[in-house]
């Protein structure tokens, strides 16, 4: 596991126990739209899709945005191959449930027998609040609720 910015863990997870945040704290410096600068945390795992016929990517997220705009912040997840390829799975913030936790799941089988890189991408560029809290994120072939 590897992450980018100040990484931290939240007692207001899913389950009660810890989830992992994003978004709090200092991010490494970006560019943002616009010329304007920002900071970004970056969560990312290696995962080996060789022995799985489904791939799925499933997990619960919870965001907190009082006064961003789409603009303003970003939650983006990618698959990166191993071309250095980036996929993005998701649109920014568009579609995104704010304020409580809520379940997705993304299908990876178009990169079936690959081992890729998954990536969690925060990026804010306000000083507006927007933080993402991440639970039992997993990688198989039924999604885990």
């Amino acid at each position: 596991l590897e992450w980018t910015g100040q990484v931290d863990q939240t007692n207001d997870a899913l389950d009660g126990q810890a989830a992992v945040r994003l978004g709090r704290g200092r991010g490494e410096a970006t560019r943002c739209a616009r010329g304007r600068s920002g900071q970004q945390w970056l969560l990312q795992q290696t995962v080996d899709l060789a022995h799985t016929t489904a791939p799925t990517l499933s997990f619960w997220y919870n965001i907190t945005a009082p006064n961003a705009k789409v603009d303003d912040a970003r939650l983006a997840v990618n698959v990166m191959t191993g071309s250095g390829r980036l996929h993005r799975l998701t649109p920014p913030v568009e579609g995104w449930r704010l304020g409580r936790w809520a379940f997705t799941t993304f299908d990876l089988s178009a990169w079936r027998g690959e081992t890729v890189v998954v990536q969690f991408d925060v990026v804010r560029c306000s000083e507006q609040a927007f933080t993402v809290a991440l639970d039992r994120v997993a990688v198989g072939n039924t999604p885990q609720k």
